[in-house]
């Protein structure tokens, strides 16, 4: 049974977490942070004052961890900071320091970089904050290395907002690691000025990565295998195709491609068996308490200190500690120490989705696991093997399944299965990889007969996987769980254990009444998503989209709609028919000129929606203005000022045919005539609900009532 009291960490931990949400809720208020201070020390004041009442104490305490949290969050936003780049627009170059290694991308390399200084004109202004800088691939296959000084001919750019509704927010996503901006260059344009000492540790480290890298590199020979050694061994996820991260992600084993704490558990079980005889002795307990602890974060450093693999290193570390002095680690606190010294050095990291799963899994484990477990006996090693790994996996994806369709929105049908896989086969290949590297290094022609059968052995694994997709129903996707339902699923879930554990009658109604909530929270949305009526015009490049909803069913009106742009057009709009309970894109778009929505000519297509009239300016060369046109919404693909002068209309949508110059001339015209309009480029989707017809702007707006 978890017991909530005797597991301090834990409670810190969750106080931290909160304080540091609550400091991006509010970002936007003008705190000093000696205000903050301030704070703390009145609430360690009252703390101390209150050490004879224990509840007090602990409230407190709890309190002044969330101002801590608070505190935290609020400094560790380096844009605040007036030296910070972000606060120079339109730079003609900077001067950098390359903090990281380098990531292969498609056709460019990526670096991160600290910028030192910014050239604006003829001055350089010294400045802080970090980068993504992405260069492009050349033919002299050049190369960054970590600390080169390098001077940049070219400005850096704002990563900008996601341009449609419920879309990813690469922005936001990338502002958690204190990055806001990024430049693409061409090599010519990147100069290496100098190099500098950065930390020796980190350095050699990614030296040790590529080495690494070149060995295998040149001991496996097929490139997918090849991206499977890589990730599995450092981390290193560039080479991975889309087919094969669908296979595992679909077999619900993408675990194995990501340096985890599975892989970490597998160092640590591998140091247990090579120092066995040592631990007897106390001498011995020493020595392995320093080489396993070293071991562990070294191999955590050359991966990339990914947060689930920092959470199992804080986590063994504890277990190795806790040996070598011969105490009695708990499990739970070493977990709960583990959050706490990670969210301490990055506030930010409780937003990623590794550090979520990994401890939500683990928890998960530690409480289901037993459940499972000891229902079932085995009188063999064999079959108490596989029933272990049975309930691990059970353990893990019961706790995880909310936060996964909560990110992913789809659930492994055969994860069962490919656990009983991957697992097993996961110990092997890092065993074998790790014998791989170290002859790769000092007996080549050795390491090559056995990277031969290495090979091998993944791809055997590679295509078990690959063929679970052949199964029906290998994963069922297309489920949405926003914040509330993930919120009430773990409520429940955390009611039903306690119920089974303790078997108390209020609890099962407190669980019961949970459970009424979220059934209540569920019919409402299906009522509110039934009477739905909308209309949505998209910023997708190329493309005209309109999507016209009623209840349940939409229609998505394109003027065009290449194959070319169709997997990009539905990443960009299927978040948003995801959320709102309808189909997906591919099964539902029409081109206008087919459409019964649509009547169109070679000038013009108009469109009625609920009495909206919208018209899709299309080619007007050949156009003659005999009279004014009249309609509600009129969309412009190409620029005409004949058109705008001849035009009676509430709204204008500016979209994406035209390019910046004429954008800009449509607006000015658009404000001499005093028509209202929405430019797609710069202010994003415009969505418009058909029941009261209010417009509603994918960014700030001053658009008012449709009437």
């Amino acid at each position: 049974m978890f017991k909530w009291s005797a597991f301090p960490f834990i409670r810190l931990s969750m106080a931290l977490a909160t304080g540091i949400i609550c400091s991006q809720v509010f970002q936007d208020w003008q705190f000093v942070p000696w205000h903050l201070y301030a704070l703390i020390g009145i609430v360690v004041l009252l703390a101390v004052l209150a050490i004879r009442f224990y509840s007090i104490r602990g409230a407190v305490l709890l309190t002044m961890m969330s101002l801590v949290g608070f505190s935290l969050g609020y400094l560790h936003i380096e844009s605040k900071y007036t030296d910070h780049y972000s606060h120079i627009p339109n730079p003609d170059g900077f001067v950098g320091v390359v903090v990281s290694d380098q990531t292969d991308r498609t056709n460019h390399l990526r670096y991160q970089v600290e910028v030192l200084e910014v050239l604006q004109g003829d001055s350089l202004k010294k400045v802080s904050g970090k980068l993504f800088l992405y260069v492009e691939k050349g033919e002299d296959n050049s190369t960054l290395n970590y600390g080169d000084v390098v001077a940049v001919s070219k400005g850096y750019f704002e990563i900008p907002e996601p341009k449609n509704p419920n879309e990813f927010d690469y922005r936001k996503y990338l502002e958690r690691q204190n990055i806001y901006a990024h430049a693409f260059v061409e090599s010519y344009e990147v100069k290496n000025l100098d190099h500098l000492a950065l930390n020796p540790v980190l350095s050699w480290a990614y030296t040790i990565r590529g080495t690494s890298q070149s060995i295998i590199d040149e001991l496996i020979r097929s490139p997918r295998e090849r991206a499977i050694v890589s990730a599995l061994m450092l981390g290193i996820k560039d080479h991975l195709d889309n087919e094969l991260k669908t296979a595992y992600s679909s077999a619900g084993a993408i675990h194995v491609l990501a340096v985890s704490g599975l892989h970490v558990g597998i160092v640590f079980i591998l140091l247990n068996i090579l120092f066995k005889p040592w631990k007897e002795r106390r001498i011995g307990r020493y020595i392995f308490m320093v080489v396993a602890t070293a071991v562990i974060w070294m191999y955590a450093l050359i991966t990339g200190f990914s947060p689930s693999v920092m959470r199992a290193a804080t986590m063994f570390t504890v277990i190795i500690l806790s040996e070598g002095f011969q105490k009695k680690a708990n499990i739970y606190n070493s977990l709960g120490i583990a959050a706490f010294l990670l969210i301490i050095l990055d506030p930010f990291v409780i937003y990623a989705v590794g550090f979520q799963l990994s401890f939500i899994a683990v928890f998960g484990i530690l409480m289901i696991y037993p459940l499972i477990y000891h229902k079932v006996h085995f009188h063999n090693r064999i079959g108490n093997y596989v029933w272990s790994i049975v309930c691990v996996s059970v353990a893990a994806q019961i706790s995880t399944f909310p936060l996964t369709l909560y990110y992913f929105n789809q659930f492994p049908t055969y994860f069962l299965v490919s656990n009983l896989v991957v697992i097993p086969a996961a110990s092997i290949m890092l065993y074998v990889g790790l014998v791989v590297l170290i002859l790769g290094a000092i007996l080549p022609a050795v390491a090559e007969v056995i990277a031969f059968i290495y090979e091998l052995f993944i791809w055997c694994v590679n295509e078990i996987v690959l063929s679970l997709q052949v199964l029906p129903y290998p994963i069922f996707d297309w489920i949405y769980f926003d914040q509330l339902d993930v919120i009430f699923i773990y409520l429940i879930m955390l009611g039903l254990y306690q119920v089974l554990v303790t078997y108390e009658y209020n609890l099962l109604k407190l669980t019961v009444s949970f459970c009424i909530l979220f059934s209540s929270w569920l019919v409402w949305k299906d009522w509110s998503r039934h009477g739905q009526q909308q209309a949505v015009f998209y910023e997708v490049d190329e493309v005209v989209a309109i999507d016209v909803i009623d209840g349940l069913k939409s229609t998505l009106l394109v003027d065009t709609f290449p194959q070319s742009i169709r997997e990009e057009t539905y990443y960009q709009i299927d978040p948003f028919r995801l959320a709102q309970g309808l189909p997906k894109v591919e099964k539902s778009w029409q081109s206008m000129s087919q459409s019964e929505l649509a009547v169109g000519s070679e000038q013009f297509t108009a469109i009625n929606i609920n009495g909206i009239r919208i018209l899709v300016v299309n080619d007007l060369s050949d156009f003659n203005f005999l009279e004014s046109i009249s309609a509600d919404i009129i969309y412009l693909t190409s620029m005409s000022d004949e058109l705008l002068s001849n035009v009676q209309c509430k709204l204008v949508v500016i979209g994406n045919g035209l390019n910046y110059y004429e954008r800009r001339k449509a607006k000015e015209v658009c404000e001499e005539k005093g028509l209202p309009y929405h430019s797609l480029k710069e202010e994003g989707y415009l969505h418009i609900n058909l029941e009261n017809q209010l417009v509603l702007a994918g960014s700030e707006s001053d658009l008012s009532l449709l009437k």
